[in-house]
């Protein structure tokens, strides 16, 4: 993902949310399918688009939800919305993937150098 995001020239500061943000979609994802799990992570016309597939429906909890910080569950979306410009998920049911499960994805506008 590095070599990636400095191939792109993301801002450095931007580059450190990039890569906490993975971190912490991947691990959700990981934790809630043991199948595979994908990272896509594309320039668009408006910035750098991430997003994260994993086989299970079940969408992530609202992080607005959360009333404790100390709590094991809920802060990775918590952090997305602090780190991302934009972000959301939504369900694949025979879409893109044939095999359906739920895409998270987070977007930042004008990261580049």
């Amino acid at each position: 993902m590095r070599a990636v995001l400095s191939r792109y020239r993301v801002r450095p500061a931007v580059l450190d949310n990039v890569r906490l943000v993975v971190s912490e979609l991947v691990t959700n994802s990981l934790a809630c399918t043991r199948d595979s799990v994908a990272v896509r992570l594309a320039r668009t016309r408006s910035g750098l688009r991430l997003s994260v597939w994993d086989s299970s429906p079940q969408l992530p909890p609202s992080p607005l939800g959360i009333s404790d910080a100390d709590s094991e569950r809920g802060r990775g979306l918590w952090l997305l919305r602090s780190c991302a410009d934009d972000w959301g998920h939504y369900v694949l049911v025979n879409g893109r993937r044939s095999v359906g499960g739920k895409e998270v994805w987070a977007e930042w506008r004008a990261p580049y150098t």
